[in-house]
């Protein structure tokens, strides 16, 4: 091979690494996730390949979609926003974009997870939990794990019509060794009563993940079958029994500092005594977290 032929493959190969670090997105590939939310004007994106996650974030939508509206987004609109931005990447997939969201404090998160944590005997133990996004019809349920050693993770799963999005959260066992002993015989279909059960320690106790908390109070549960007096409570003996039902109008309390109103509300979820619920203002149509203190009652969180 001839030193001219060298010397330009030499140029080629240098051009070649001089591009790419003018230019890093040539080489690479951004798959989105099937999800988006719009605050504003501002477009919040993902990819599979978290790298790549700064390449799509606050990308802006000219014009944006309307108040409510849902658009598609497809790869090739993401592509071009992007090499107006300078950064030219192979973009593949598609995402629905929600405009209507609804944005979950880490704070209201917190109040949402701690009572379903504690009936299923768990304890959260991740200390900052996230903001989160999603659109104000969505569902959110809790995913506990079936076996746990020192710490593992459950999962908030969020899901609405072209968004499902899982959030995992740090958890364990609680080890507090209290639990609910049951005072005398109780039939199935029987109500718990406040005189039908009392919180003893049990220390070393086999199977302690399975006892009804000993922080959630099971009066007013539902029997399932015959129940010994002395015998530990397990979650297997009683069914849940609601006060509240979804899309049943309730009555919506807000105290604070002297300040007393109420307004009228729609449950969307079921709730107990002592839940926390979404419930949807009827004029504003707002969502918002509520405990249940009552038949057809709720207090808004603060």
């Amino acid at each position: 091979m001839s030193w001219r032929i060298i010397r330009e493959l030499i140029w080629i190969l240098a051009f070649g690494i001089m591009l790419l670090f003018m230019f890093p997105g040539w080489s690479s590939e951004i798959i989105l996730k099937p999800e988006a939310v719009v605050t504003g004007d501002v477009v919040r994106l993902s990819s599979i390949a978290e790298q790549m996650d700064g390449d799509i974030a606050n990308v802006i939508l000219m014009p944006s979609p309307g108040l409510g509206d849902e658009l598609l987004l497809t790869a090739e609109d993401v592509r071009q926003i992007l090499a107006r931005r300078g950064i030219f990447v192979d973009v593949k997939g598609k995402v629905y974009v929600h405009r209507d969201v609804e944005k979950i404090s880490s704070e209201e998160l917190r109040v949402w997870l701690l009572p379903r944590l504690a009936d299923n005997g768990f304890v959260l133990q991740q200390e900052t939990l996230p903001v989160i996004f999603a659109p104000r019809d969505a569902d959110m349920n809790l995913t506990l794990p079936q076996a746990c050693s020192s710490s593992c993770y459950a999962y908030v799963r969020i899901k609405a019509d072209g968004f499902n999005r899982t959030v995992p959260i740090r958890v364990g066992y609680d080890l507090a060794y209290k639990v609910w002993m049951v005072n005398r015989d109780i039939l199935p279909g029987e109500r718990i009563k406040e005189r039908d059960v009392v919180l003893v320690e049990k220390k070393g106790l086999k199977g302690i993940e399975r006892s009804f908390s000993y922080n959630r109070s099971p009066i007013g549960y539902v029997v399932r079958h015959p129940l010994r007096k002395g015998q530990i409570l397990m979650k297997s003996d009683v069914r849940l029994s609601y006060i509240i039902r979804k899309g049943q109008r309730v009555r919506v309390v807000y105290r604070n500092k002297g300040i007393y109103m109420e307004i009228p509300g729609l449950a969307k979820e079921n709730g107990r005594p002592g839940d926390v619920i979404k419930v949807q203002n009827l004029d504003t149509e707002k969502v918002f977290f509520a405990k249940v203190i009552g038949e057809s009652l709720v207090e808004v969180c603060i």
